[in-house]
């Protein structure tokens, strides 16, 4: 207030300080004479410290207006001292007439404005310090940053800027914006920066501007400008955001939401959907209409009970309510709906909330899943698990089931009958301390069954001894999710064991009877043959032709039936164990030149081509009889039933494997005899007989002797065009072979 007071009011509040102190100096006489006079004292005293006071404070107001006055002199002073120099030296070439105060002041002044430069010297460095700390943050950014000068060149730019085109900062400062964008974008951003020139307004966020990156891809941005004016200097500062990033984003996000869609729509569930705040229908999937037969075009966009009205949808709202004040997180409710072919579908429907960001109920989500199926399923399996009680209790076999522990978890009466316990006794408990383990297979022990719980093998077969009664049990492993059970199920074979036994005991008597009378009926025989074989000899000698016919009838006749004698001896034999074998080393080709002597008579009086040929690494260790018995039978039979044709013997011996092949292009045989061509007294076709003659035991002969050796005897044949028959043996027999019994699969009886 006072510092604005004009030059007038000044004189004047001087001009009173002056009068103020000659009223001071009366009142001062009148203090010495006023005491002088009568009646007057007290009154005298107070009126002059009243006008003491006054007359103080009229001189403390007059100094301080001097005192403001020098001041207001000394800035208007400092004022003109900060114009430039050539002015501040004119100012003090005008005032030199100033007492030596003033340029006392001045000289103070000069001091107080070098103090002024060096403190602007500090300034400048501080703000050169901000703008480095300003240019690293900039740096920092996310979005290019470019700064343009009036000529519309680049000045400044940020890292961004480099990796968003890929250029190096040498390349851009200087440039113009055509080293960023295409000659489109260049010239719709040379109009949008001539309108921010005009209007001074910055625009933002403007897309469509299509930049260049270093490698010749295009690059989509978002464009922001300001333009800004200091004095004669205007630049332009630019931002630039890489929009490739939010495309890719976006394009994931729509993938992803017409992914859900097309997930939701192709559920096998029906999926439905309502806003939270009227009830109407925003989703509804192609399995709500296949349940309900209503299209989605009819359905979404309506209120509840627009759609449809009735109990259900009543029902329906009540639990949306529910849900709406919070009193449940979810609802599941069975119920019958009709479906589009006006039948009852059993549903259950799940309904839930679906929150926003900030817990707020949007919409209503249900899941309704057609439960008819899984109810006829159910009925199913009751209908099941009766009849398999039924048949557990009925079936004639003993079943029992154990766990995967071995704990037994189901068992029928019939072997609780057997085993004379109750099922209180058997359920529940480990099946090892159940049954006693009695195994007629002795290779056969409960280790037999560990495979089975491990799940290495699906089935075991074992036989066991339970209360004098012989069980087969077929023991398999049954496999659910989550689940496993071995279920054994056992035949009661008492009677067919013991008839089994009786059969085999009535089949040993009579093979061993046949092998005992192997002398009493050769005997005679040979009497016969030679006798025969003498009288004929006798009527050649005497020329007695028509006895002569007579005896080589008997005598033929003789010897086809001591063979026959000899193929029912040898194969009543091979069944009763009395063939022996005489197991010693010979030479295969030795054994092969007899062989094909003896034979190739019969192979050429059928007019057939005899061929035998094949390799020898090693000798043989076994028996040669035999052997040389079923090589002489097979080409025989070979022979027999092959005319003009040819018959092969190949073999090819090693140090591990002999293997003998007979081949011929005769009749051959149909592929329903191969089955059962190796079985007594069996002939591929009944005129066989007939026509060739046979017995049917010599293929029959000739396994039990390959098998007897450790061997094999197998055939292939085709009608019409011969066949073959493979004789394969071990290099050296090495004692009676396995037959055929598996530890963990008998099934056979001992």
């Amino acid at each position: 207030m006072f510092g604005v007071m004009p030059r007038k009011a000044s004189h004047l509040g001087a001009l009173c300080a002056v009068l103020c102190f000659g009223g001071f100096c009366v009142l001062l006489g009148g203090w010495v004479i006023l005491p002088g006079m009568a009646g007057w004292h007290a009154a005298g005293i107070t009126l002059q410290l009243a006008l003491l006071l006054v007359l103080a404070g009229l001189t403390a107001c007059t100094w301080f207006f001097w005192r403001r006055r020098r001041r207001l002199e000394m800035r208007e002073l400092l004022a003109s001292l900060d114009s430039p120099q050539s002015l501040v030296a004119e100012q003090l070439a005008g005032k030199r007439t100033l007492d030596a105060t003033v340029a006392r002041t001045v000289a103070n002044l000069r001091e107080r404005i070098d103090d002024q430069a060096r403190e602007m010297q500090e300034l400048m460095r501080l703000l050169a310090q901000r703008d480095v700390r300003d240019m690293a943050f900039i740096d920092v950014l996310s979005e290019g940053v470019i700064m343009l000068d009036s000529e519309r060149r680049i000045v400044a730019e940020n890292q961004a800027v480099e990796e968003i085109f890929g250029l190096q900062r040498n390349q851009i400062l200087g440039a113009g914006m055509h080293v960023f964008l295409n000659e489109a974008s260049q010239e719709q951003f040379n109009t949008w920066h001539d309108q921010l020139q005009q209007s001074g307004a910055a625009f933002n966020d403007r897309s469509g501007l299509v930049g260049k990156h270093a490698d010749g891809s295009d690059i989509p941005l978002s464009t922001s400008a300001t333009f800004l004016r200091e004095g004669a200097n205007a630049v332009t500062l630019v931002v630039i955001a890489d929009l490739r990033p939010q495309l890719a984003l976006e394009s994931e996000l729509s993938e992803s939401r017409a992914f859900f869609r097309s997930l939701v729509e192709n559920l096998p569930v029906a999926v439905f959907a309502l806003q939270a705040q009227d009830y109407r229908y925003v989703l509804w999937n192609k399995a709500a209409e296949a349940l309900t037969g209503a299209p989605a075009s009819v359905i979404v966009g309506k209120e509840l009970f627009e759609a449809s009205d009735g109990e259900a949808q009543r029902t329906y709202k009540a639990d949306l309510e529910q849900l709406q004040a919070r009193a449940s997180t979810a609802i599941v409710r069975n119920q019958t709906v009709i479906s589009r072919s006006d039948e009852e579908v059993y549903v259950r429907t799940k309904t839930v909330p679906v929150l926003d960001e900030k817990q707020r109920i949007t919409h209503f989500l249900s899941v309704s899943e057609d439960l008819t199926g899984e109810i006829e399923q159910q009925n199913l399996l009751h209908l099941q698990n009766q009849r398999l009680q039924h048949y557990l209790r009925t079936a004639g076999s003993c079943v029992v089931e154990v766990d995967d522990q071995g704990v037994i978890q189901v068992i029928n009466q019939k072997l609780r009958n057997l085993l004379g316990k109750s099922e209180d006794e058997i359920v529940g408990k480990l099946y090892l301390d159940v049954f006693p383990g009695n195994f007629i297979d002795e290779s056969v022990t409960w280790d037999t069954l560990k495979p089975v719980f491990t799940g290495d093998v699906d089935e075991v077969k074992m036989n066991t001894l339970l209360n004098g009664r012989y069980l087969s049990w077929n023991i398999s492993r049954l496999e659910d999710p989550g689940d496993v059970r071995v279920i054994g199920v056992a035949d009661d074979v008492t009677e067919l064991v013991e008839e089994k036994n009786k059969a085999e005991a009535a089949n040993a008597a009579k093979s061993q009877f046949l092998a005992n009378m192997s002398h009493e009926l050769r005997t005679p025989l040979n009497a016969i043959i030679g006798y025969s074989e003498l009288l004929h000899e006798i009527a050649l000698e005497e020329e007695r032709a028509s006895d002569v016919d007579d005896l080589e009838r008997i005598c033929g006749a003789g010897k086809h039936l001591l063979n026959l004698i000899n193929q029912i001896l040898d194969l009543a034999k091979a069944e009763s164990g009395f063939a022996t074998v005489e197991r010693h080393t010979f030479s295969v080709e030795s054994m092969l030149t007899e062989v094909s002597d003896l034979v190739r008579p019969l192979v050429e009086e059928r007019d057939n081509a005899w061929r035998c040929s094949g390799t020898v690494n090693s000798p043989l260790c076994s028996d040669e009889l035999k052997i040389r018995q079923v090589l002489i039978n097979l080409i025989s039979n070979a022979a027999k039933f092959t005319r003009e044709g040819k018959v092969d013997l190949q073999y090819d011996v090693s140090a591990e494997q002999a293997r003998f092949q007979v081949s011929d292009n005769g009749i051959g045989i149909e592929e329903e005899a191969l089955a059962k061509i190796f079985d007594p007294f069996t002939q591929a076709d009944e005129s066989t007989a007939r026509v060739h003659g046979g017995t049917g035991l010599g293929l029959s002969i000739c396994r039990r002797f390959a098998e007897q050796l450790g061997g094999s005897l197998t055939v292939r044949s085709t009608l019409g065009e011969g066949s073959t028959f493979v004789l394969s043996l071990p290099n050296e027999y090495r004692g009676t072979q396995s037959d055929g019994t598996d530890s963990q699969s008998a099934m056979a009886f001992l």
